[in-house]
């Protein structure tokens, strides 16, 4: 509020792109945990993100689009009408805002980490994608993963990784994030 007020102020709101975001979240109580960690429950990975534009049409559609913090350098840069240098990762989510398409019918998550995770002796690597009904969850060195089904379980309470009549959910969703992260390597220098 203070920093609109201020652009208000002076004039600058009209010349203004306002974001607002943040880090991800932490499970304040979520699953019977607290702080964060490398569990990929909806309260960790779904982070806000608002964008004001002046340029943006007066009474805007509202979008949801599946985007990705790498999303928005490629969004700002955008913006700018600002060529991104090569190899960046990212998509810019400015057809989202304006009310088309977002980037990708999916999302995808990587978390790393030096210290062994709870019940392990192996530190967490957690590859997730999240499509529009699906969070799949690989955990390196586990030999386990997690399969939701968000509609249906939006609490993510009954992990369905190992239910055969989900068998082919989870060789589907493992194959987009094979996929996935092919496309999300680095390709400099090219």
């Amino acid at each position: 509020g203070g920093v609109l007020a201020a652009l208000d102020r002076n004039g600058l709101r009209d010349d203004t792109v306002v974001i607002f975001t943040s880090d991800h979240g932490d499970h304040l109580g979520d699953h019977r945990l607290m702080l964060k960690g490398a569990e990929q429950y909806q309260g960790i990975v779904r982070v806000p993100f608002i964008w004001s534009d002046p340029e943006a049409p007066s009474d805007p559609p509202r979008s949801q689009a599946l985007g990705s913090t790498l999303d928005i350098s490629a969004t700002i840069l955008d913006r700018a009408r600002i060529e991104p240098f090569s190899g960046m990762q990212g998509r810019s989510l400015a057809p989202a805002l304006r009310g088309g398409p977002g980037p990708r019918d999916s999302v995808f998550i990587q978390y790393d980490h030096q210290h062994p995770s709870p019940g392990t002796d192996v530190p967490p690597r957690v590859h997730t994608l999240i499509d529009g009904r699906y969070r799949l969850s690989l955990f390196h060195g586990t030999g386990w993963g997690e399969l939701y089904d968000l509609e249906g379980d939006p609490g993510e309470f009954d992990n369905l990784w190992d239910d055969p009549a989900h068998a082919a959910v989870r060789a589907r969703m493992t194959e987009r994030l094979l996929l996935t992260e092919i496309e999300h390597i680095d390709r400099v220098p090219l």
